[in-house]
């Protein structure tokens, strides 16, 4: 019998001291509803390579086909990788029309979720790019205590500032050159 209340007591020891690894979706606020879309590569460049960032913007018929036609402006909140994406929206109050939208600045998706697939971190190549997609997800909530990120729109008057232009600019692109000889002595140049 005190075996048993050994091990009882030994497995209660373990189980105190027992600590569990974070999900990452401690953001999650489980009482309101999140709308999921995916934002992926904004074109490619002149070599194939995905562009990575760019403006989205949601426009007002989308919000209202998604069940957000009386939702208030104020009321949006947009989060990415746990953390809160600030954004711009058309109207500054009231509830949006089929003319208005929400805009932010967009990222393809980043290795730095990557990480965590790895025992020794010094492992992954790179965190620039994502292993399993190069599109990101964005949720979009219902915030209704308010207090969410924001772009503010500002006037750039560079009238009231005294900025003079330079007299001089010069810059440098760098070409890699490689200049080899044949055996009939002549120079070839490649790019």
């Amino acid at each position: 019998m005190t075996k048993k209340l050994w091990y009882l007591m030994i497995l209660l020891g373990f189980a105190y001291n027992a600590t569990s690894q974070s999900f990452q979706n401690e953001w999650i606020d489980y009482t309101k509803p999140y709308y999921k879309f995916k934002v992926g590569p904004f074109g490619y460049d002149n070599d194939g390579a995905p562009i990575e960032k760019g403006v989205v913007r949601i426009n007002g018929t989308a919000l209202a086909a998604a069940g957000l036609a009386n939702v208030t402006a104020e009321q949006f909140q947009l989060w990415k990788d746990g953390k809160e994406v600030p954004i711009f929206i058309s109207k500054s109050s009231g509830t949006l029309s089929s003319s208005d939208y929400i805009e932010f600045w967009g990222e393809i998706a980043n290795g730095n979720t990557d990480t965590q697939l790895y025992n020794d971190s010094s492992f992954q190549l790179s965190t620039h790019w994502s292993l399993e997609s190069d599109s990101a997800a964005y949720f979009l909530t219902v915030n209704p205590s308010g207090n969410n990120k924001r772009l503010q729109q500002i006037n750039n008057d560079v009238n009231s500032i005294n900025i003079f232009p330079e007299k001089n600019f010069i810059y440098t692109y760098c070409i890699i050159c490689i200049l080899f000889f044949t055996g009939t002595g002549s120079v070839h140049l490649m790019f």
